[in-house]
């Protein structure tokens, strides 16, 4: 898992043509959007499998990684530097409501907006070791 500084709130892309393709490159995609076209066209409550590269992902929505996403030179849209304002840690052992569930993506080159990050304490621990990697 890597991150990098490119600032996400200015970032502009070809809007998607077809939420439910499931590989998207250069879009800008709202998170609910595509959870909804999911939903809709494969009745499944959790995006599986899908792959975005060079992508502007944005709430405000939670995303609940759960178990094969990569996240590789992602901008996790760090709030004043302080990547703790990003995560919310789970009160219940085995689940979280509210969230949008993902799993087996991967991120390439993601910038996300207004998205905050739930999911297995390792996860959110790993989230929390970038930011202090990175840190001057």
């Amino acid at each position: 898992m890597s991150k990098t500084n490119r600032n996400p709130a200015i970032r502009t892309l070809a809007q998607p043509h077809d939420y439910r393709s499931g590989e998207f490159k250069n879009k800008n995609l709202l998170l609910f959007e595509l959870f909804r076209a999911n939903l809709e066209s494969k009745g499944e409550i959790l995006i599986r499998g899908a792959k975005f590269e060079n992508c502007h992902i944005e709430g405000p929505a939670v995303l609940l990684a759960l178990a094969g996403n990569s996240f590789n030179d992602c901008n996790f849209g760090v709030a004043h530097g302080d990547m703790r304002t990003l995560i919310l840690y789970p009160a219940s052992p085995d689940r979280v409501s509210g969230a949008i569930p993902m799993v087996d993506c991967v991120f390439e080159a993601v910038d996300f907006f207004s998205i905050g990050f739930t999911g297995h304490k390792a996860f959110l621990d790993s989230l929390l070791d970038i930011e202090m990697r990175n840190e001057p």
